[in-house]
C-alpha cells in the first residue's frame, strides 16, 4: 500500500533567455486573451523558488501547449485519459504507432495510453517551449508551483515577434490578484526599459515589482494516529472559544481558547439551559454550538474495501475524513460553508488536476483575481474540490468546496486515481473505474 499524505515543498532559483520564449510561443494556443489570463509574480527575484532542472531524458515528448491530451487509444476519437500542460515532458516509446487523425503517429507513454506528434507536441527535450518554462509542477509540494499576489494592478506582457529580446503589453492585471509563477525574464519592455518579468501559465508575463509571495497560513488539517490524534476531533467556528467550568448544577465562563488547532474531545456532553457542552479532556466545556465536530462512522458504502481510499464530507459543518477501508487516516475543514447547491449521497472522482486548465474567470474591475487553482478534484456528481486560501466563502463558486490549499494537496495525493508523472491532470479509466467513492451528506 502506497503511503499517503506526504509532502515536501522544493526549492530553487531560475532564470530563463527571452529568445526561447518568442520562438517557443509562436504557434501554440498559450498565448490566449489577456482577460482570461491568470496572474502570477513576485517583487524580490530571490525569494522566487524554482526547481532544480532535470537533464533531459532521450526518449520523451513534450507539450507546447496549455493543454495536451493523451488518449486511450492511438485515436484523436479516443477518451482522453490524461492532460500534459506547456513545458512537461513524459517518457515515450522509441517508435510511433499509426493510428486516426495524427499524420507524425501516436507514441504510447508512461504508464500508458497514446500522445499525437503534432505542431503541440515536440520530441526534442531541448525545444524552446520546454526550457523557457523553467519551473516544473511538484506534485508532492504544499503548492504545485510557487504563487504570488499583486500589490497593485500591474501591466501584462507577451513576446514582440517584431523584436527578438522585447515584450509588448497586451493587458492589465488587478491588484490582489493570485497565481502561479512557471518561469522567469529578463528583457526589454516597448519602451526600452529593463523588466524583470514572471511567466504565468498561459505563456505571458507581469513584472515582478510590486509583487509579494503568497505564503500559507497554518492548515487545520491533522494525521490520525487513532492514539493521541484520533477522531472525535472539534474545530472552532470562530477566532476564539468560550471554555466552561462545571460549577454545581451548572456552568460557568472559563477563559478562551485562541488555539486554531482542532480540540480533542470526549463523548460526554452536558446540557445546561437547553444548550449543549462537550466534555474536553481536562474536564472543561465547549458550547456544542461554537464547534464543527468530527466523528468516526460506524456506517459505510459498500464499495469499501480494507484498502479502499475515500474521503466522508460533512457538507452541513464543512468536515472532511480521509479513510482508509474503515480506519480514519486525516481530518480537515473547509474554507467557509459550501454552498446550498452541493447535492448530497454517494458519488466518484471524475477527474484531478494539478491546476484548473479550464479557468477562465476574467480579472473583474473591482474584485481580486484568484487563478490557477491548484489540486482540483472533479466529482461525477459536478462537484469540485480544490485548494484555496480565501476564507471568505462569498468567493466560492457554485458546487465548489474549497480546503485550505496544503491539505488540498494531500488529499489530492490520497484519493484514486493516482497522477502519473509529468501529467496534468488524470481522468478516470473508464474500463477499470479506478477511483475512490466520496460521500457527500
Amino acid at each position: 500500500m502506497r503511503t499517503p499524505m506526504i509532502t515536501a515543498p522544493s526549492n530553487g532559483r531560475l532564470a530563463i533567455g527571452l529568445t526561447a520564449f518568442i520562438s517557443g510561443l509562436v504557434g501554440c494556443d498559450l498565448l490566449d486573451s489577456p482577460r482570461h489570463t491568470p496572474a502570477l509574480s513576485h517583487d524580490d527575484e530571490q525569494a522566487l523558488p524554482i526547481d532544480p532542472a532535470k537533464g533531459p531524458r532521450a526518449n520523451v515528448i513534450g507539450a507546447l501547449a496549455r493543454r495536451v491530451s493523451i488518449r486511450a487509444q492511438p485515436s484523436a476519437r479516443a477518451p482522453v485519459v490524461g492532460l500534459m500542460t506547456a513545458g512537461a515532458t513524459i517518457g515515450r516509446a522509441e517508435k510511433p504507432q499509426p493510428g486516426e487523425d495524427c499524420p507524425g503517429g501516436w507514441y504510447p507513454v508512461t504508464p500508458h495510453g497514446f500522445v499525437c506528434l503534432d505542431p503541440q507536441t515536440t520530441l526534442d527535450p531541448h525545444h524552446p517551449t520546454l526550457q523557457a518554462r523553467g519551473l516544473r509542477a511538484d506534485p508532492q509540494a504544499h503548492l504545485p508551483y510557487p504563487y504570488a499576489r499583486t500589490r497593485r494592478a500591474l501591466p501584462l506582457f507577451e513576446p514582440d515577434p517584431e523584436h527578438r529580446d522585447g515584450v509588448r503589453e497586451r493587458g492589465r492585471m488587478n491588484q490582489g490578484s493570485t497565481f502561479a509563477i512557471v518561469g522567469s525574464w529578463d528583457t526589454l519592455d516597448e519602451y526600452d526599459q529593463r523588466q524583470r518579468l514572471a511567466m504565468l501559465t498561459l505563456g505571458v508575463f507581469v513584472p515582478t515589482r510590486d509583487l509579494e509571495p503568497l505564503h500559507l497560513d497554518s492548515a487545520s488539517g491533522v494525521t490520525l494516529d487513532n492514539t493521541t490524534a484520533k477522531l472525535p476531533l472539534a474545530f472552532a467556528l470562530s477566532a476564539k472559544v468560550q471554555v466552561y467550568q462545571a460549577s454545581g448544577a451548572g456552568l460557568t465562563p472559563h477563559g478562551f481558547i485562541e488555539d486554531s488547532r482542532p480540540l480533542a474531545i470526549t463523548v460526554k456532553t452536558r446540557t445546561f439551559e437547553a444548550n449543549r457542552y462537550l466534555l474536553l479532556p481536562n474536564d472543561n466545556y465547549v458550547a456544542e454550538r461554537d464547534v464543527a465536530v468530527a466523528r468516526q462512522r460506524h456506517e459505510f458504502p459498500d464499495s469499501v474495501a480494507p484498502s479502499t481510499h475515500w474521503l466522508d464530507i460533512d457538507v452541513a459543518q464543512g468536515l472532511i475524513v480521509a479513510y482508509i477501508g474503515q480506519q480514519p487516516n486525516f481530518v480537515t475543514k473547509t474554507l467557509g460553508r459550501p454552498g446550498a447547491s452541493i447535492p448530497r449521497g454517494t458519488t466518484s472522482v471524475k477527474a484531478k488536476q494539478v491546476t484548473d486548465l479550464s479557468l477562465t474567470k476574467k480579472p473583474a474591475n473591482k474584485q481580486p483575481g484568484e487563478f490557477d487553482v491548484p489540486w482540483v478534484i472533479e466529482l461525477a456528481s459536478g462537484v469540485t474540490l480544490c485548494g484555496g486560501w480565501n476564507a471568505d466563502d462569498s468567493t466560492v463558486p457554485a458546487r465548489t468546496i474549497e480546503v485550505h490549499a496544503e491539505d488540498a494537496g494531500r488529499l489530492f495525493r490520497f484519493i484514486e486515481p493516482s497522477l502519473p508523472e509529468g501529467w496534468h491532470a488524470v481522468t478516470v479509466d473508464e474500463s477499470t473505474r479506478n477511483s475512490s467513492p466520496i460521500v457527500l451528506r
